[in-house]
């Protein structure tokens, strides 16, 4: 679903979905700039109702920016195992924020990559 000019409402379809789709465990939603903070919680929320979370989730090149509070990096690192973020809009204190606030599964730890405007988050 890469590069298809998706918006946060186009999310909110594809996130009703989710809960039914227990198949899908990568998400590749990158290039979409229509994508916001709001898009990425909308996911975080219909990714809470199913038993997994996502393997890989790629928001690179969307228009996710902070600042992103504790909750919503709880949530993902709940739910994601691979997180790739890069926005123009992202922020040092974000980048910082998710070592603070990721809690991985149980037995992990977090790899995280940060340079420029991309943080590459991983729970090994």
């Amino acid at each position: 679903m890469s590069g298809n000019h998706l918006s946060d409402e186009a999310v909110a379809e594809l996130a009703r979905c989710l809960p039914v789709c227990p198949a899908l465990v990568s998400l590749d939603l990158s290039a979409n700039p229509g994508i916001t903070v709001v898009g990425l919680r909308t996911l975080l929320s219909a990714l809470g109702e199913r038993n997994q979370g996502l393997c890989y989730l790629s928001l690179a090149g969307c228009s996710v920016r902070g600042p992103l509070d504790s909750t919503t990096w709880a949530r993902v690192s709940a739910d994601v195992r691979e997180l790739r973020l890069c926005s123009r809009q992202l922020s040092r204190s974000d980048q910082r924020g998710v070592g603070e606030s990721w809690r991985g599964p149980a037995g992990t730890s977090l790899c995280t990559v940060t340079q420029h405007h991309k943080l590459f988050c991983k729970s090994v």
